[in-house]
Parts: structure tokens; sequence; C-alpha cells
């Protein structure tokens, strides 16, 4: 048990899974936060210990002293334990997709800005260090000309959620927000689980995704264009932002971007309990995650019918 006159807030975690494990993991090494509660269905043997409380059910964890609620289930379990969290005043963090279908999310953030109950998105790569330097640099004035996203590694396969949901999330909240835009155009194509999304913006700006759960080589990489500038951050083995300025005979002038070390789930998990605590709140909102939907609906449309889906809006 953390020492209880300095905890910030106390939240519960509803799954145990994958990134439920990492929420815990996370949430151990930030003193100001503390796990008081877990609900699962089948939660591994080390976690019914003593410093928190594990339920079957995550309807109890409504009815605890709480003071935000993690959701990190599989996507068609979201939009019913978000909704019930919102209707009884619980912030929340929601992992991403936050639902399989624009409808259902569109409910959730008309809900929550109703409700005025603080959602934040599990956009996690918003909060990686290089992300954030790159969204400074790229300010509203000087847009990129073009985003190449690639998140792409061996598995996982997950039930009833392709490549295209568990992993274009990710990168399409990057995109759109470094463009600070929506895109006119997506086109999608596929082969042997290996997904290639094409965007086209405004201005002929344009943004390209590959993404893949089948790739012997496990990646995630951003590479940001404008003019003869080039941002790239390359997170596995040695996360790593550079900057290439690149002449006309394509000799390059490479600089090193310094990057504080603290992983982007600290970030999210220290915003979040800072944001619900009073601090601030503008990057809360299921807005942007609504946003990806649109275009990953947009995405399996071109991918049946193989063709460009052009957006009215």
């Amino acid at each position: 048990m953390k020492p209880s006159n300095r905890i910030s807030a106390k939240l519960a975690l509803v799954g145990t899974g994958r990134w439920g494990k990492r929420y815990i993991e996370t949430i151990k090494k930030i003193d100001i936060i503390e796990l008081v509660s877990i609900a699962s269905r089948n939660p591994p043997p080390n976690l019914c210990n003593d410093t928190f409380t594990v339920f079957d059910d995550w309807k109890q964890l409504l009815k605890q002293e709480i003071d935000g609620l993690i959701i990190a289930t599989p996507p068609h379990t979201h939009a019913k334990i978000l909704e019930e969290a919102i209707k009884a005043g619980i912030p929340a963090i929601i992992e991403k997709p936050l639902t399989l279908n624009l409808k259902e999310a569109i409910k959730l953030r008309d809900l929550s800005f109703t409700c005025d109950v603080p959602v934040l998105m599990g956009h996690t790569q918003l909060f990686q260090p290089a992300v954030e330097k790159i969204q400074n640099i790229v300010d509203s004035t000087n847009l990129p000309d073009y985003i190449l996203s690639e998140g792409m590694g061996m598995g996982p396969k997950r039930k009833n959620l392709d490549v295209l949901w568990d992993w274009a999330p990710h990168d399409l909240s990057l995109i759109l927000s470094l463009m600070d835009s929506f895109p006119k155009s997506v086109y999608v194509l596929e082969h042997k689980n290996y997904i290639s999304t094409f965007l086209q913006f405004e201005n002929s700006k344009k943004a390209t995704i590959h993404n893949s759960n089948i790739s012997p080589q496990k990646k995630r990489a951003l590479t940001v264009y404008r003019d003869n500038k080039i941002l790239y951050f390359n997170e596995h083995k040695v996360p790593q932002l550079t900057s290439h300025e690149v002449a006309q005979d394509l000799t390059q002038k490479i600089k090193t971007i310094p990057l504080h070390s603290k992983k982007p789930l600290t970030n999210l998990v220290e915003y979040f309990a800072n944001g619900i605590g009073g601090g601030d709140r503008q990057r809360f909102g299921l807005e942007l995650a609504c946003k990806c939907i649109e275009v990953i609906e947009a995405g399996q449309v071109s991918l049946m019918k193989d063709q460009q889906i052009r957006f009215t809006q």
C-alpha cells in the first residue's frame, strides 16, 4: 500500500489482459496514484494479493470509492462499461478503439459532454515524448506535407478484431493530430495481413499507414516531411528522434533531438490523474476517437469495394 498522504488519485481497472497488465505495472511505479480495485473474470494468480480488491463483476467497481476507472477490456465491451461509468459520474481512461462502430462512439462522446464527465482516450502514442516534441515543432502555421506512420509486429492476433481495427487507431490518432484536419479520402489495400492505408488531405497533403500483425520486424516508426526537412522517430530498441535537413544534392544535416525517458503510458496515466484532480484537460474528450473510427469504417468499405472512399464533410 502506498502512503495515503501522498495519493492524488485512487483508480480501478477493468480487464487484466495484455493492456490491463501494463496499466497495473505502470501504476505500481507512480507514487501518487493507487490502484485500489480490479475487475476480471479470470485474474492471473499473482494478482490475488493484498494491494487491491479483485472483483469478478465490473459493475462492483462503480460502487467503490474511486476517482477514476481504466477500461482495458475487449473493444466490443467498451460501450456498455463506459456508458455506465459516465452515468455514475466516474471519469475514465478507455483503451482504443473506443467502439467498433461510429454510432456508438458518437453516443458516448455526447454523453460524456452532456454529463460533464471527463474521458481520456488511450491513444498512448500521443503521449510518447518524441511525438510531443514533433507536435511542438509542427504547428498550425507549418503543417506536414506528408506523414508515414508504421506499426507492425508478429502478433498479437485478436479474436473478432482485424489488423485495421487493432493497429490503425494509434496511427490515425497521430496523423489526424499532426495534420490538424480530417482527410478528404481514404484508400486501403490488404495483402496477407499487411494493411496499407492512404489518406489525402486538403492542399495536396497526404499520409500513409502500414500495419501488420505477421511482420518478423517489430516496428513503430513515424516520419514527418515538411518542405526540405524530415522528422524521424523509431520507437523500438533505442527510441530516437532525429531531424534531417535535406539539400538539393540529397546531402543531409542530421540532428538528434533529446528526449526524456518517461514511458508514454506513464505520461498518460499521470495526465489523467492530474486532469481529474483539477489540472489540464485539453487532451480529454472523444472527438478524435470518433474521427479515427469514421476513417476506419470508411477504410473497411474501401477494402471491400477496392476503391477510394471520399468523405462528404
